[in-house]
């Protein structure tokens, strides 16, 4: 049995699969499928399905800053921020609540909004 907390999982999703691009570590990190619940409703993704959102994602080049990591037994919550370094622009931000169970991220809370995606205008 492992000794990492879910800190140390969403943290390892961040730092690998994100930073590190490492989209194929999504199949030991999260369960398939998660479920993510988005501005607009709720869905389901399989591993081929994250790891194909995350690659068009991973387009945009971001850089992130956390302003806050919580975690407890089961969740973990993220406050961060992201600009992107092929389009100094596109700033994000948002708040992300992430259930882990049994070493493995289940399902998401994400309150970025979608117009956040869009570059600032001056």
């Amino acid at each position: 049995m492992s000794n990492r907390t879910p800190l140390d999982i969403v943290n390892e999703y961040y730092d690998y699969v994100w930073t590190g691009k490492d989209v194929e570590r999504i199949r030991s990190l999260c369960v398939s499928p998660m479920l993510r619940h988005d501005p607009g409703g709720d869905i389901q993704l399989t591993h081929d399905q994250q790891i194909e959102r995350i690659n068009t994602a991973l387009k945009k080049e971001l850089q992130y800053k956390f302003a806050l990591q919580y975690g407890n037994d089961e969740l973990v919550t993220l406050v961060w921020q992201a600009v992107s370094k092929s389009n100094p622009g596109l700033h994000l931000a948002g708040i992300q609540v992430v259930r882990v169970k049994d070493g493995r991220m289940v399902e998401v809370w994400n309150a970025t909004k979608p117009e956040l995606w869009l570059p600032h205008q001056a």
